[in-house]
């Protein structure tokens, strides 16, 4: 298996290669918002010869204090099925951690690789009071 390095970076001094990475999956990521590149928090996964093959995100969930949102995970097709999403949840969390916050959310649709990929990280399945993504979503929580 290839070495894999995943990195925290600044949203807003990558937010070029993280809009363009963004785009690469338009009908299941909406375009970022500033907002989201200043506040949130961002990691780019790099494989061994240095190419970046993904990226995640982790931003908070406004407007409830504490509660972190695990904003976007995408990992290039050539390198998918080595657990790579898992590890990228898995460092988000800990940030989450770092930030003293307590809880953290998020949804993903017609997607059963993530939806195993937060279950196997012990996320639960949840039906919000407000829902927030699109019809068909599978929301999920974690206390942290």
């Amino acid at each position: 298996m290839a070495a894999y390095v995943f990195k925290e970076v600044d949203g807003e001094d990558y937010a070029d290669l993280i809009r363009s990475l963004n785009a690469l999956e338009p009908d299941r990521f909406p375009a970022l918002e500033d907002r989201h590149l200043e506040l949130g928090y961002w990691w780019l996964l790099k494989a061994s010869a240095g190419v970046v093959v993904g990226f995640a995100g982790l931003c908070p969930f406004d407007p409830c204090p504490g509660v972190g949102y695990l904003k976007r995970a995408y990992v290039a097709p050539d390198h998918r099925g080595k657990g790579l999403q898992l590890k990228m949840i898995q460092a988000r969390e800990e940030k989450a951690r770092e930030l003293g916050w307590h809880l953290l959310v998020s949804e993903c649709k017609d997607n059963p690789h993530s939806e195993r990929n937060f279950l196997a990280a012990g996320f639960e399945i949840c039906e919000p009071e407000q829902p927030w993504g699109e019809a068909g979503s599978v929301y999920f929580v974690k206390l942290l």
